[in-house]
């Protein structure tokens, strides 16, 4: 057996037969890479503090015909800091989910593990803005994995998004906005959220932090990201129950 070793995050745990369990990695060169880990179930086993969501790892594993084995984890960053914190906890679980549904190819998983590196490390140093940096982590998301919104042409008509126009979400499969004569049809998109969103996809996460956003606005985001990442996967994500 060819032994591997890789940094990642650990994206999801699943309890099999007797005390092993599966253990999936975000990793930083091979996209997803699923191992079992035997023996971990067992309260006597040294490795079960060192296998817990969202730790950023140094692993090594044996690369098998079927699933990989779990050898060795070194944990880099356990994050408690951010772990104590349970409404961060439950949108970071939410967010785990959105990379298993979103993500088909190494290459989207590879730029994903980035993703989740700074927005963790950012969260630790800025909890209070949070919010924002989950926002931005939204709408990058779907970027990466191909989904972009149109937040320059309108979705029907393919006309331009001007300023000072009356638009809505467009509730058909494209991710973007349509125009309307009528504020009654919809929730009025302002020229603040289109403004926010384009420069949360234009700038890193880092840069996301500089802006001053009003709690009107964020919900407004927030809101919008949820429906087209749902609309997209098209189907209600099981962790919704936990941040809503």
């Amino acid at each position: 057996m060819k032994t591997k070793s890789e940094y990642g995050f650990i994206i999801k745990i699943k309890q099999f037969p007797e005390a092993d369990k599966l253990v999936v990695f975000l990793t930083k060169k091979h996209g997803n890479v699923e191992t079992v880990a035997k023996g971990v179930g067992k309260s006597s086993s040294k490795r079960v503090s060192s296998i817990d969501l969202l730790n950023h790892t140094r692993f090594t594993y044996y690369e098998t015909k079927s699933i990989d084995l779990l050898k060795e984890v070194q944990v880099l960053n356990d994050y408690q800091d951010i772990k104590q914190d349970k409404n961060i906890v439950n949108h970071l679980l939410y967010i785990l989910e959105i990379i298993e549904k979103l993500n088909s190819t190494n290459d989207d998983e590879i730029k994903a593990y980035t993703l989740m590196y700074d927005l963790l490390e950012l969260t630790s140093l800025n909890k209070s803005k949070f919010p924002q940096l989950l926002t931005s982590f939204e709408l990058k998301l779907l970027d990466l994995a191909g989904f972009t919104p149109n937040i320059v042409d309108y979705v029907k008509s393919g006309e331009p998004i001007l300023e000072k126009q009356t638009r809505i979400l467009s509730f058909g499969n494209e991710l973007g906005y349509n125009l309307t004569k009528s504020d009654k049809t919809g929730k009025v998109i302002s020229d603040r959220v289109l403004k926010i969103q384009k420069y949360y996809l234009e700038n890193s996460l880092s840069d996301c932090l500089r802006l001053k956003v009003d709690g009107e606005t964020h919900k407004m985001i927030s809101y919008i990201n949820r429906y087209w990442i749902e609309n997209t996967i098209e189907k209600r994500l099981k962790s919704s129950t936990l941040i809503n």
